[in-house]
């Protein structure tokens, strides 16, 4: 039986069915490039049940068996570099959840470099050390993570939410997370780090266009290079310590 690690939920951006049959005929050709992946191999896998209706992946033990309403999957704990190209984890809309609040190790390897996981739910896990580079995940919600030295470098994480996430240390160098456009509203979805602690990240080269940083710690972290027009500063401690609500004109911090 051949791997399955990927998982279509059309919902929320893809809820028109716009997308729907590009994203079923990507998936019908990763799959195909499983095919030398087999259960029985020595690469460890990681085994899960997916909720048929509302696409929630839950984590159990290897012969354990899924509910009524779920469908089993697996996947490799660490993706050989050779599937899937550049979306390596294909998954648009998934909500990752796990019986161990905090402990995301769906992917022991902390490497999901290239996954291609729009409108993901990551919130709430420890994602500190993990190499989240090169992904594709606008419009995700990254609430309450724990994500220290975490390395989402060279992302597009547009219109994503980072609200009271812990990120020190992360880095954030050449990631767009400027507003996302909203293709069935007007407007944009505006990147949030509300709230989060943020010292010491690296936003060097980001597009931070009308990011939302509000009540957030910036303290120590680096913008060389970065976009950064129409900033909310709001109750924000700016990168040289300072409040943006004190500073002169209020709303701003120093070199930002």
């Amino acid at each position: 039986m051949k791997i399955k690690f990927l998982h279509l939920l059309p919902g929320k951006l893809f809820s028109k069915g716009i997308f729907v049959g590009f994203f079923t005929g990507l998936l019908i050709t990763t799959a195909f490039s499983l095919g030398t992946i087999v259960h029985g191999q020595s690469t460890p896998l990681v085994y899960a049940c997916v909720q048929n209706k509302e696409g929630e992946i839950r984590i159990v033990s290897q012969g354990q068996q899924c509910r009524k309403d779920e469908t089993p999957i697996t996947w490799p704990q660490s993706i050989p570099s050779n599937i899937g190209g550049n979306s390596k984890l294909i998954c648009p809309q998934c909500n990752f959840t796990e019986e161990t609040p905090n402990e995301f190790d769906v992917f022991p390897s902390k490497n999901i470099d290239g996954a291609f996981i729009p409108v993901c739910n990551l919130s709430q896990y420890n994602l500190s050390n993990f190499s989240i580079q090169n992904i594709y995940g606008t419009d995700c919600t990254f609430n309450n993570i724990i994500a220290t030295a975490t390395n989402f470098s060279n992302s597009d994480l547009k219109g994503s939410t980072f609200n009271n996430a812990q990120a020190n240390n992360a880095n954030f160098t050449n990631t767009n997370l400027s507003g996302l456009n909203n293709p069935f509203g007007k407007g944009t979805i505006a990147t949030s780090f509300n709230g989060a602690t943020l010292t010491n990240a690296n936003f060097t080269n980001a597009n931070l266009d009308s990011v939302d940083f509000t009540n957030a710690n910036l303290t120590g972290a680096t913008f060389s290079g970065a976009i950064v027009t129409n900033l909310i500063l709001s109750n924000t401690t700016c990168p040289d310590g300072s409040n943006s609500d004190t500073n002169s004109p209020a709303g701003t911090c120093p070199g930002l």
